[in-house]
C-alpha cells in the first residue's frame, strides 16, 4: 500500500544553539550577608546599575536594592568614588524626607555592590510625564515642595550639599512621602570649614546655577541647592523649564543671564518665592529660613484641580509586590520538605514524610533535643516533645523497629 506523500510527517532541523530553555516558574533567591533579602523583579535599570525589589525576611518590609556592577562603573570617571561617597553620606543621614540606607554589602564572586534602600513607588518626573497637563496643580506642588525644603534644610544642617536636585531625584512612597535620593555627586563639607564654599558640580545642565554656568571657580554650595529647588518648583507648576537652549553652550548663556518669564496666571505669592530662589547672584538668593517665611510656603492651598496620581497602570512593577510569587514558591517548597502526614491505617508510631518515605519511630530509646541542644532519652511512658520542627509520634509498637533520632 502506497502512502500519500502529502501525509508524510515533515521534520524540521533546529540547531541546538537556537534552543533556549527558560524557567518561568518563580523561585526564591536570596542576597545579603545572612541571606535575609528575598529578590523580586526588576524595577529600573541604568547605565551601570539596576534596581530590584527585595523583601526583608527579618522585618517583612519591602525594600529596593541598587545593584552596581563594579566592572561597568570602573569605566565611568570617578564612578567607584561616587558610589563610595554616596554610601558614606547616606550612613550619616536619618530624615523622613531623605532616602534611608538600610544595608550595603559586596559580592566578591560577582563583583557587585548591593545598596539596600527605602522602597519608593515612583519619582516626580515620571508623574509629570504621565500627567495630562504635564504639571501639578498648585496645591499638589506646594505639598511636595514643602517636603523638599524640609529635606534640604536637614541636609544643609548636616553639612551635605546635594548638587543635583531635580524632579527625577525626588521619590515618593506609597503614602506620598517625598524622599530625596541620588547622592552620587553630593559633597560633604569639612566640619572645620569656614563656610559652604565648593568648587565642583556635576549636576544636570538644566538645573545648574548662574555662577556655575558662568564658569566661577568657587561658589556657595547651599545656594546652588536653593537654585535647583527654585527650578524644580518652576517645573512642577508649568510644563517647561525657565531656561532652554539648542546647545549646552546656549543653555549656559541663558542661565548665566538669569532672565526668564513667569506665567501671568501665577499668584503673586508664588512669583515671590520663585524669584527669591532664582536670583542671579548667590549672595542675594533666598535662604532656607526666608523660603519658609514666604507667604506661599506657609499658606494653606485650596484643593483646586484634579491631583496627578502615581502611574499605576497595568505592568507598573512599583505597585505590585513582585516578591509575592517568590514567597509563595518558598512556602510551597518548605511545606513539601517539612510536611508529615500521619497515616492512621498503619501502626500508631508510623510517620509518612512527603507521602513517599515511611519511617518507623520506636516508643522507647527516642532521643529528643531540648532548647539547650542536650539529648534526652524518653521512655515509653514519657511524652514526646512535638515542636513545630519535629516530626515524631510516640506510642506502643508491635514491630521490629529501627533506632532513630528525632532532631
Amino acid at each position: 500500500m502506497e502512502e500519500d506523500d502529502d501525509m508524510l510527517p515533515s521534520i524540521i532541523r533546529i540547531d541546538s544553539a537556537d534552543i533556549v530553555y527558560e524557567d518561568n516558574n518563580p523561585h526564591a533567591s536570596f542576597i545579603g550577608e545572612r541571606d535575609q533579602y528575598m529578590k523580586g523583579e526588576l524595577l529600573g535599570e541604568g547605565s551601570y546599575s539596576k534596581v530590584k525589589e527585595v523583601l526583608d525576611m527579618e522585618s517583612l518590609c519591602r525594600r529596593a536594592v541598587k545593584i552596581v556592577k563594579w566592572r561597568n562603573i570602573r569605566k565611568m570617571p570617578n564612578g567607584i568614588a561616587n558610589v563610595i561617597r554616596e554610601i558614606k553620606i547616606l550612613k550619616r543621614l536619618s530624615h523622613k524626607n531623605v532616602i534611608s540606607l538600610i544595608d550595603d554589602f559586596f559580592n566578591e564572586a560577582k563583583q557587585k555592590k548591593y545598596i539596600v534602600l527605602d522602597y519608593c513607588c515612583c519619582n516626580l518626573q515620571a508623574m509629570l510625564d504621565e500627567a495630562e497637563a504635564k504639571m501639578f496643580p498648585e496645591w499638589q506642588a506646594h505639598y511636595y515642595f514643602t517636603q523638599l525644603i524640609h529635606g534640604i534644610e536637614y541636609l544643609h544642617s548636616r553639612g551635605i550639599i546635594h548638587k543635583d536636585i531635580k524632579p527625577a531625584n525626588l521619590l515618593l512612597t506609597i503614602d506620598q512621602v517625598l524622599k530625596i535620593t541620588d547622592f552620587g555627586v553630593s559633597e560633604e563639607l569639612n566640619r572645620f570649614a569656614k563656610d559652604d564654599t565648593v568648587s565642583t558640580s556635576q549636576a544636570t545642565p538644566m538645573s545648574q546655577s548662574p555662577e556655575i554656568a558662568a564658569g566661577d571657580e568657587t561658589f556657595s554650595g547651599y545656594k546652588i541647592d536653593i537654585w535647583s529647588c527654585g527650578i524644580t518648583l518652576y517645573r512642577m507648576c508649568t510644563t517647561f523649564y525657565p531656561f532652554d537652549g539648542d546647545t549646552i553652550i546656549k543653555l549656559y548663556d541663558n542661565i548665566a543671564k538669569a532672565e526668564y518669564a513667569m506665567p501671568v496666571e501665577w499668584a503673586d505669592s508664588l512669583k515671590s518665592i520663585i524669584s527669591g530662589m532664582l536670583k542671579q547672584l548667590g549672595s542675594e538668593r533666598s535662604t532656607i529660613e526666608q523660603i519658609k517665611n514666604e507667604r506661599w510656603f506657609k499658606e494653606q492651598k485650596p484643593l483646586v484641580g484634579e491631583a496627578v496620581r502615581m502611574p499605576a497602570e497595568e505592568g507598573n512593577m512599583a505597585f505590585t509586590m513582585t516578591t509575592l510569587p517568590h514567597l509563595k514558591a518558598l512556602v510551597a517548597v518548605e511545606a513539601n520538605r517539612c510536611s508529615a502526614v500521619y497515616d492512621s491505617n498503619e501502626s500508631d508510631n508510623e510517620v509518612i514524610m512527603d507521602s513517599t518515605e515511611c519511617y518507623t519511630i520506636p516508643s522507647t530509646n527516642v532521643t529528643t533535643h531540648n532548647q539547650d541542644g542536650a539529648g534526652e532519652a524518653l521512655g515509653s511512658d514519657a511524652p514526646v516533645n512535638n515542636q513545630s520542627n519535629h516530626n515524631s509520634v510516640g506510642g506502643p509498637t508491635h514491630r521490629k523497629h529501627k533506632k532513630c533520632v528525632v532532631s
